[in-house]
């Protein structure tokens, strides 16, 4: 299909290259990647290898690239494993046929713009703008989009631009101005709908965000945006249906630190391990489950602790509710204890929403829509913010 990141070609390519591997490890491999799998779809592969990995293809969403994402990630153990037995040359002789079968496999990759760097498949989609976003959009459709491309090279869109300002000056347009305060890029786009568009990008500064959150307050700013992507689209040809500013994530993110708890049983320190394995992985879709686990484990671990009867059920919420009215470090006579409640309702929310989002969003359960990283490190960070609060504020004795 037009749009696509990975061709059909490549894709059964790497399909069949899975034939010679057990079913469990398939499974693992997509699994562990956060690939979901659709048991119920037809196939008309004999071979069960092939419907398997025909069952977990059906559910990528193949022009978009997170979901693409994951799948690279599963061919490249897959190019790992095929190295690993290449390496036995003096059994398979020369030609060694694995040599041969990654080398075409390289190949193909390339061909749709990938690049095999060591045991790495360089995925040059992976680095467009992920931060938060602030939209415009011009006429109807889904009001959300996924960035796919850049929709012109970098020469000819500065081309384009070039021309873009110069008409918008001899016309004295309201809009000018835009072009002027901003650096705009043109990106292909998709949605859910499968609709082929283009949008206008403006990464920018903390500082140059949140001032522009103000702007977009502003009919007047949103008009000139309109009126800005159809001057662009008259000089390119290129439909534009978004003007999308959004935060600049490139900087240095420092690393989650999980707290070091200790006494909360096993299966906390099990999970937190988990956690941190994920985290270092580059996987956070793996670690929203096992950050939930960990924190209602230590939240029980806690009432135990102080004697408070467990809650029926004793979800993290109601968990959090006991430990808040029964725990003798929360104090409501304290200074500032009223600012510090309105903090822990807060707080209290926000854990009911990681349930929610657990159970609909990670791969703990059956789910065909899953969180994109960007949000599954929020729910995990948000997660480990609450794990942490809890234990500098209570620990569990020794």
């Amino acid at each position: 299909m037009a749009g696509d990141l990975i061709s059909v070609r490549t894709r059964q390519a790497f399909q069949t290259a899975f034939k010679e591997f057990p079913l469990n490890h398939i499974a693992q491999e997509f699994d562990a990647e956060g690939v979901v799998r659709r048991q119920r779809h037809e196939s008309s592969h004999t071979s069960e290898r092939m419907r398997l990995v025909e069952q977990y293809y059906a559910t990528v969403k193949w022009a978009h690239p997170e979901s693409v994402g994951r799948v690279l990630r599963v061919f490249e153990r897959l190019l790992a494993e095929i190295a690993n037995r290449s390496r036995y040359d003096a059994v398979y002789g020369d030609p060694n046929p694995y040599v041969e079968r990654r080398r075409r496999l390289e190949t193909l990759l390339e061909g749709d713009g990938y690049a095999v760097v060591g045991e790495r498949i360089e995925d040059p989609f992976a680095k467009l703008p992920t931060g938060p976003k602030l939209s415009v959009q011009i006429g109807t459709g889904f009001g959300h989009f996924v960035l796919i491309r850049p929709a012109m090279h970098a020469r000819d869109w500065a081309k384009s631009v070039k021309t873009v300002h110069q008409l918008c000056v001899a016309q004295e347009a309201r809009h000018t101005h835009l072009l002027e305060e901003y650096n705009f890029e043109c990106f292909e786009a998709t949605n859910d709908g499968s609709d082929e568009f283009c949008v206008l990008l403006a990464t920018l500064n903390l500082d140059e965000f949140a001032a522009c959150t103000k702007k977009m307050r502003d009919d007047m700013f949103k008009a000139f945006c309109v009126d800005l992507a159809r001057s662009v689209q008259t000089v390119s040809g290129k439909y534009i249906r978004f003007v999308v500013f959004t935060l600049r994530t490139d900087e240095e993110i420092a690393e989650t630190v999980i707290p070091d708890v200790q006494n909360a049983g096993a299966a906390v320190a099990e999970a937190l391990k988990d956690v941190e394995a994920a985290l270092a992985a580059g996987r956070p879709l793996s670690a929203v489950d096992r950050i939930h686990t960990a924190l209602q484990g230590y939240l029980r671990a806690v009432c135990n602790d102080a004697s408070i009867p467990l809650p029926t059920p004793d979800t993290i919420p109601a968990l959090t509710k006991a430990i808040l009215a029964s725990h003798s470090a929360f104090d409501a006579t304290a200074p500032h204890a009223e600012h510090a409640l309105r903090a822990l309702r807060s707080l209290g929310a926000a854990v009911d929403s990681l349930g929610s989002v657990r159970n609909h969003g990670s791969i703990a359960h059956a789910n065909e829509t899953l969180l994109a990283p960007a949000e599954a490190r929020l729910v995990v960070n948000a997660a480990n913010a609450i794990l942490t609060y809890f234990h500098e504020k209570i620990g569990v004795r020794e």
